[in-house]
């Protein structure tokens, strides 16, 4: 029987690959809020991108409204992106 166990090894290390994807989205989606207000079409990318890292992470965690909402959101993400390409 092999099962992964994350009660050894460095605390911090661990904590960082639980967690990683959540952070890595966060980030996307911060940046993206701003390129949105910079007024980039980038941002859409962006924002797809972190909700995307988002999604996969609160799917991880069992929160499945969240995964849900993000899922949603990254349609929405596709939309803006060509919607703002056809102005």
């Amino acid at each position: 029987m092999s099962k992964k166990s994350h009660s050894t090894g460095n605390p911090t290390r661990l904590w960082l690959e639980m967690h990683i994807l959540g952070w890595v989205g966060f980030v996307l989606v911060i940046w993206g809020y701003y390129l949105n207000a910079e007024m980039s079409p980038n941002c859409w990318i962006v924002w797809g991108m972190g909700n995307l890292f988002i999604g996969k992470y609160c799917f991880d965690k069992k929160a499945y409204a969240a995964a849900v909402m993000s899922l949603v959101l990254i349609f929405l993400n596709i939309y803006g992106y060509f919607s703002w390409l056809g102005n």
